[in-house]
């Protein structure tokens, strides 16, 4: 047949299986799955994940997804009551950790603006050799990154030498790598161009540049994690740098758990 009728699937016209709140992809290209209507899940789309609201229904768990991973499960779908008086509701959930996390990729940028110091840098090179024989203790298998920032070109006080992101070491499992790109970056120079008074930077475009960028390296099945450099407050939403709701949603998008370290002693 050149074409299957309405219900029917794949290339010898396979009658799709029941959707019961859904709508199964038919056609000669067609896979019979079903694709499930707002608030219905499950392969025949028959699991409810949805509860009218009523302050007469409960806080309770609608359906559980178990999964293949470190936690379990993987998803819950909750109704949380509007009843200021309703009972709590415990969520179980289990974390399964072995004595090592398979991957593990870890970017860590750097303010190398005008308000981090020399000292700052030094004790922060100093340290990555100590840091990555403490990573062996949780994954055999670690990749590093390098990657710095000043402040975003168009930014009150900004000049030519400044910007927003730059990748200085992909990710690589050689530590010697890491500690060399770590001990070779140097400060920018700019002082803050014709307001030396602001000391904000760009650092929420250099983390929206770090779940973005595709030069980075980051590997399929590895547990992502970016480590922040600074000491400075941040530009946001000013009509030249980003904002800390897309930052988040970026971050979130690209399954990287951010660790800030902001020192302010210096």
């Amino acid at each position: 047949c050149f074409q299957c009728a309405a219900g029917y699937y794949g290339d010898s016209c396979t009658i799709c299986p029941p959707c019961n709140q859904g709508t199964c992809v038919d056609g000669k290209a067609g896979t019979g799955t079903c694709v499930c209507q707002q608030g219905w899940t499950g392969d025949d789309c028959s699991i409810l994940t949805t509860t009218p609201c009523s302050a007469s229904n409960p806080s309770q768990i609608i359906t559980t997804i178990q999964g293949s991973g470190l936690v379990t499960p993987a998803i819950n779908f909750v109704y949380v009551s509007f009843n200021p008086n309703a009972d709590p509701l415990n969520i179980p959930f289990q974390i399964v950790l072995g004595d090592t996390i398979p991957q593990v990729d870890v970017l860590v940028l750097v303010d190398v603006s005008k308000t981090f110091t020399s000292l700052q840098l030094n004790s922060l090179s100093s340290y990555s050799k100590t840091f990555a024989s403490n990573m062996l203790a949780y994954s055999v298998d670690t990749y590093y990154a390098i990657a710095s920032f000043t402040d975003k070109p168009g930014n009150p006080g900004t000049t030519s030498s400044d910007f927003a992101f730059k990748l200085n070491l992909p990710l690589t499992p050689d530590t010697t790598k890491m500690q060399t790109t770590l001990g070779g970056l140097s400060l920018n120079p700019n002082l803050g161009g014709s307001d030396s008074t602001d000391t904000r930077d760009c650092q929420l475009d250099a983390l929206y540049a770090v779940a973005t960028s595709t030069s980075i390296g980051w590997r399929t099945d590895s547990y992502k994690f970016l480590v922040l450099m600074t000491d400075s407050a941040f530009w946001e939403g000013n009509g030249v740098s980003t904002t800390r709701d897309v930052v988040k949603s970026a971050l979130l998008q690209a399954n990287i758990l951010p660790v800030l370290c902001v020192d302010t002693t210096a």
